[in-house]
């Protein structure tokens, strides 16, 4: 049975539940509950107008749709405003099997090229073009025998990737551990062994100007490199065509002056061009993968932000370097943040072994998902 999206969707129309927890949508999985220590976008002060989300809804970030930023939640909770909330017609559509049917290879296809190009950096999905789309449906059972079956080869694949992950972040955790331990020994949590200088004697800002390169992008993850290392997931775009560039040259320290407060901080892991809107330096005394490190961890931990002077709903504003170089950071002997350094870079070849080994584990997901929906699997419960 086809079934337009106009015909088996609603809005959910429902705020009020700041109660509730904060939802994000992924490109990679759909809905997941926002991990607040992670690092990202600040919200908005009120959440009275975040909309609400019930299990079984379709959240879709519209703009962001053309990567695969949407899909029927497992959770119940809240997400900006920005989002389409919808609420599927169940007597014809299993929530489970519209999240996969949407998420395969046509229909991921289809609404990327339904995404109307929004310069300078984005992409906007109109209503008028999704809510046309054509859904082929077969029968509810068959629906909910395809689900149950993907439900329980996506958790196999999904473990699997969650434990390489752990191993990185069990390492990763360890060097952090490691850098507040110093921090604390420090005046900036009432310790004495080490004293505090303004950044501005740690880290020289550089001017170093080009015409083209590699885009590098400070991720809000900490880590910076080009986005063809990366993908689009998870940058935050200050990139205009014609605009004047800087030069970043590996192990340099990349500020970003509007997103650093979230995370966005780090030392060059290739060379490359990026934005005027961030610092880039080099250390002036000492490590860089410990400097970017370290003010990553104060950055996450609202110390930095406490020396803005004007903010945003959406970012602390940091481009001012003379504003920012007077921050007081601790003085750590050079030895100790070389040993630190060195730590954070032998993890790193770990770390992209296990990206590119998800990459592919990912793909065997999505070939999975789009096989099963396509009826070109044969699902047992269904052949039966």
């Amino acid at each position: 049975m086809k079934v337009p999206l106009f015909a088996l969707l609603r809005s959910r129309e429902a705020f009020m539940r700041p109660d509730l927890p904060v939802l994000t949508v992924t490109s990679d999985y759909g809905v997941r509950i926002r991990d607040m220590d992670a690092g990202g976008r600040a919200l908005s002060e009120d959440l009275s107008n975040y909309r609400v989300v019930r299990v079984g809804d379709l959240v879709v970030n519209r703009l962001w749709a053309r990567f695969g930023a949407y899909g029927v939640s497992e959770h119940e909770g809240i997400i900006s405003p920005a989002y389409w909330v919808l609420v599927p017609r169940r007597d014809i559509a299993e929530p489970r099997f519209l999240h996969s049917v949407l998420r395969s290879a046509p229909y991921r296809s289809e609404i990327a090229r339904l995404s109307k190009n929004l310069p300078p950096n984005g992409y906007d999905l109109p209503w008028s073009q999704f809510r046309r789309i054509m859904l082929d449906l077969p029968p509810t059972d068959e629906q909910r025998s395809i689900a149950d079956f993907l439900d329980i080869e996506t958790a196999r694949i999904d473990a699997l990737i969650t434990k390489k992950r752990r191993l990185v972040d069990l390492l990763e955790e360890r060097i952090n551990s490691q850098i507040r331990s110093l921090v604390r020994e420090s005046p900036l949590a009432g310790g004495s062994k080490f004293r505090t200088v303004p950044i501005r004697q740690v880290l020289t800002k550089l001017e170093r100007w080009a015409d083209e390169g590699s885009m590098i992008t400070a991720f809000r993850d900490g880590e910076v490199t080009t986005r063809e290392a990366r993908g689009r997931d998870g940058f935050t775009n200050a990139w205009t065509t014609g605009a004047r560039v800087q030069r970043v040259e590996t192990g340099d320290v990349v500020i970003h002056g509007l997103d650093g407060f979230s995370g966005a901080i780090g030392d060059a892991q290739r060379s490359g061009v990026c934005s005027p809107v961030n610092h880039v330096c080099t250390a002036r005394r000492g490590d860089g993968a410990f400097y970017g490190r370290m003010l990553r961890l104060l950055a996450l931990n609202s110390y930095l932000g406490n020396f803005a002077t004007s903010t945003r709903e959406r970012a602390v504003d940091f481009r001012n370097w003379d504003l920012f170089g007077r921050i007081p950071v601790p003085l750590i002997p050079t030895d100790q943040q070389r040993a630190i350094g060195e730590d954070i870079r032998r993890i790193r070849p770990l770390r992209d072994l296990i990206r590119r080994s998800e990459a592919l584990t990912l793909e065997h997901r999505q070939a999975l998902i789009t096989s099963a929906v396509t009826s070109e699997l044969k699902i047992p419960e269904v052949a039966a």
